[in-house]
């Protein structure tokens, strides 16, 4: 079958069927649609704003679970830093108890020995929060050179450059 021939014939049949309609049911019928066309458009733009605000809530929530992790990791360099700090006071404690004490009373006549034995890590925190010491802000930067030149002081000895916390100084020939 050709099919014009088909196509002609199922616009007749249409309309044969639209013409048994009265003008109210054709009024119902249109209301109907336009409903339809309304509920169908009103789910569809439910949906869309549903979606938007899953996807807000989505990076609002991966958002604070980054914060959160970044606060979690301040707060575990933070207390690497502390134990660090705690370390280093009980070493200079041990040390002065038990190393200056026997120099400083230490008869003249008697011979030093050229070392001094060491009987354990005395770093051990230091050592097991390596990996740890690289997540420090460079902020401590300053820190460190406000330290080193404290010690520098008190030891009576010149400044020695140090590679990364030291910049080079521009020199007036090159300005």
């Amino acid at each position: 079958m050709d099919a014009g021939f088909l196509l002609k014939h199922l616009l007749h049949a249409i309309s044969d069927f639209c013409s048994q309609f009265s003008p109210s049911a054709w009024l119902l019928s249109l209301t109907s649609a336009f409903a339809a066309f309304i509920a169908v458009t009103g789910a569809l733009l439910a949906a869309r704003f549903a979606y938007r605000n899953a996807s807000k809530i989505q990076f609002d929530e991966a958002e604070l679970h980054r914060l959160r992790e970044r606060a979690a990791e301040r707060e575990r360099v933070s207390g690497v830093l502390h134990a660090i700090r705690e370390e280093l006071i009980q070493l200079w404690l041990m040390m002065a108890e038990d190393i200056a004490r026997p120099i400083e009373t230490l008869d003249p006549k008697k011979k030093l020995l050229p070392y001094w034995p060491c009987y354990q890590s005395y770093f051990s925190i230091f050592d097991s929060n390596a990996a740890q010491i690289g997540l420090i802000e460079n902020s401590l930067k300053t820190s460190l050179e406000q330290s080193r030149n404290l010690l520098d002081a008190e030891l009576g000895l010149k400044k020695q450059s140090l590679p990364f916390i030291d910049s080079p100084g521009v020199s007036e020939n090159e300005s």
